[in-house]
């Protein structure tokens, strides 16, 4: 049984909310996931399509609309695949206009990677690739960022007075569905091996009839709002489930 609560406030600290990969990934976009020829075919649709909100040339951000290169961009997108940022652009961009093809939405991705610096390389990007290819940094992966959205896995343990913390948990992966679930994604959590991670929770009473106490030491897959500028890391949450797999002891 799944519990939720309002996100308007959660949203506004952090406006990261889409899908998230949970498949075997094979690239990251420093291995030359796109040719310049595309990049330059994504840059006329994206300036037919995109510039007039994204008009900023330093980072293509521009009135309420986010920005598409630099920093802010990298820290939204990175931990995560380009299928999370073509998701986003089929369901939301341009606003106020008809979609575009999935091919078109691909080739401003070519074009996104180019003025991010990340490398050309000899093969043209494909929508049905970029599931399994990773945006990340030259170093490799690293913690998410403070206030991403994420998803983890563990034992819901009663903590001092009446606070509630996950122990044994999971590293925080990305989600961009912070308050609903598939069958596979559920299914998925069921079977993930516990971590040593423990997380502060918070909002807990917000989450409709869910009863911590029914399901206390059970395994379960919580999502919210990270902040890791606490100690221990707190977890706002936004939804919570209970597993059909025990936590051991």
């Amino acid at each position: 049984m799944r519990y939720f609560m309002t996100l308007a406030a959660l949203l506004c600290a952090a406006s990261t909310v889409s899908a998230m990969q949970t498949g075997p990934t094979t690239k990251t976009v420093w291995q030359g996931v796109f040719t310049s020829e595309q990049a330059e075919r994504g840059k006329e649709t994206f300036e037919a399509n995109c510039l007039s909100c994204h008009n900023r040339p330093a980072d293509l951000s521009g009135g309420e609309a986010h920005a598409l290169k630099g920093s802010v961009f990298f820290d939204r997108w990175r931990e995560d695949t380009l299928q999370s940022l073509l998701n986003k652009m089929k369901g939301y961009m341009p606003p106020a206009k008809p979609r575009l093809a999935d091919d078109k939405y691909v080739d401003i991705i070519a074009f996104l990677l180019g003025e991010n610096q990340f490398p050309a390389g000899t093969q043209e990007l494909k929508a049905a690739e970029v599931g399994n290819i990773r945006i990340e940094g030259k170093d490799g992966p690293q913690p998410l960022p403070n206030l991403a959205i994420v998803k983890v896995v563990g034992c819901l343990t009663p903590a001092a007075g009446s606070n509630w913390t996950l122990t044994k948990a999971t590293d925080p992966v990305r989600t961009r569905e912070s308050d609903q679930s598939s069958p596979e994604e559920i299914r998925a959590s069921e079977s993930v091996p516990l971590g040593v991670q423990i997380f502060q929770l918070r909002a807990l009473d917000g989450l409709g009839n869910f009863d911590p106490e029914a399901h206390r030491g059970a395994k379960v897959q919580a999502k919210g709002v990270i902040y890791t500028s606490q100690t221990p890391i707190r977890l706002s949450l936004i939804s919570i489930e209970a597993l059909n797999t025990p936590c051991m002891p």
